[in-house]
């Protein structure tokens, strides 16, 4: 049974050319949503349209993590369909990293760049065009399991990712006499292209061990897929959920919970 009233919704998702963005799509697409994909990458946005009927998608080509990107998504998202229902703040970048003492403060800063400030600049632009519709809406953001749980080597990722709680919760505390709804996933390790860029990057010899170290953190004994995740940002984007918001859900096979 398809999810109540994501069907005709208009919905954005960030990072929408692979990965949980990818999924997410797909998902929407499904439920019958119109969606407005934005990333970077034009050869996945491409292969997006190939997949899904041109009256339902919409693929743009956009930096979040500046303004003048943000207001291009938004603004086509507007032109193309006239209104947006519901946002999926969900691009973001992961490297392998250094210790902290080690970091180069430039990598830091476009970690942060990223994976902060370009989901601070969507949920500041969501905002603004629902209270321009007047009508309710619903975010989801994007963070990580690392977001509430300390990794060695990874300090920017981490403190990006805890930036995304914060700025959820608070948004939901501002946005919900309005009646719009801000919620956050938490995704652990999942089987995504990113995900494998990471690894191919180590040496060879190490790569099994990183795989290993990963899965052994988390009781289900696996990695997750994609589809899991955007099930349950659906379901946050959905009227299912109409009583759910500052909501910070982990999707991580259990590992939030050792």
């Amino acid at each position: 049974m398809p999810l109540a009233g994501l069907a005709e919704k208009v919905v954005i998702v960030t990072g929408g050319a692979s990965g949980i963005g990818r999924a997410v799509v797909e998902r929407l697409h499904a439920e019958g949503s119109r969606v407005v994909a934005v990333d970077v990458h034009e050869h996945g946005l491409r292969e997006l349209s190939a997949a899904i009927p041109p009256d339902r998608l919409l693929g743009v080509t956009a930096d979040v993590a500046t303004v003048e990107g943000t207001e291009r998504y938004f603004a086509a998202a507007i032109d193309r369909f006239g209104r947006v229902d519901g946002l999926h703040a969900n691009a973001g970048i992961a490297e392998p990293g250094t210790a902290i003492a080690d970091t180069d403060p430039d990598d830091f800063d476009r970690m942060i760049a990223v994976n902060l400030r370009g989901v601070y600049l969507g949920i500041r632009g969501m905002l603004r065009v629902l209270a321009g519709q007047g009508s309710p809406g619903s975010i989801v953001a994007t963070s990580s399991v690392l977001g509430i749980k300390g990794y060695a080597d990874s300090g920017p990722y981490c403190a990006s990712k805890a930036g995304v709680i914060a700025l959820t919760k608070t948004a939901a505390i501002e946005a919900g006499p309005a009646g719009h709804r801000v919620n956050a996933v938490l995704p652990g390790p999942i089987a995504t292209p990113m995900a494998d860029r990471i690894q191919e990057s180590l040496p060879a010899q190490d790569r099994e061990q990183f795989q290993r170290d990963l899965v052994s953190v988390v009781p289900l004994g696996r990695f997750g897929r994609a589809s899991e995740v955007a099930a349950l940002v659906a379901w946050l984007l959905s009227d299912e959920s109409s009583y759910v918001t500052g909501g910070i859900y982990s999707v991580d096979g259990g590992q939030a919970a050792g």
